[in-house]
C-alpha cells in the first residue's frame, strides 16, 4: 500500500518526469501487473519515467532505454530497439558480470 500511496502522491502535481526507485519491491504479482499497466498508460500520455530497479523482467515491457550503472556512473546505454533478436536479460546479466571483474 505504501508503494501505491507514494506513486499516487508523486502524480498529484501532474509531473512531466517521474522518478521511481525500486517501485515493484515487495509487491505481489497482481499489484506489479497493475503498476506496470499504470506506468505504460503514463508513458503513453507523454510522461518520462526513470526507474531504478534490479527487477529486469518487470522493466523490459516498459522501457525504451536501459542504462547500466556501476559506482554511480553509466557504463553502458542500451536501446532496446537495437536488440531485437537478443535475449536481453541474458545480455544484461553477462554485461553486469563483466563489469564486476
Amino acid at each position: 500500500m505504501k508503494q501505491r500511496l507514494a506513486l499516487g502522491l508523486a502524480l498529484v502535481g501532474e509531473p512531466s518526469i517521474l522518478i521511481l526507485d525500486e517501485p515493484f519491491n515487495g509487491l505481489d504479482p497482481i499489484v506489479v501487473e497493475d503498476m506496470i499497466n499504470l506506468l505504460k498508460q503514463l508513458k503513453e500520455e507523454g510522461i518520462t519515467i526513470i526507474i531504478s530497479s534490479h527487477m529486469i523482467d518487470d522493466l523490459l515491457e516498459l522501457v525504451d532505454v536501459i542504462d547500466v550503472m556501476k559506482n554511480g556512473s553509466i557504463i553502458k546505454e542500451i536501446y532496446l530497439k537495437e536488440l531485437v533478436n537478443t535475449d536481453i536479460k541474458k545480455y544484461l546479466l553477462s554485461l553486469m558480470k563483466e563489469e564486476n571483474r
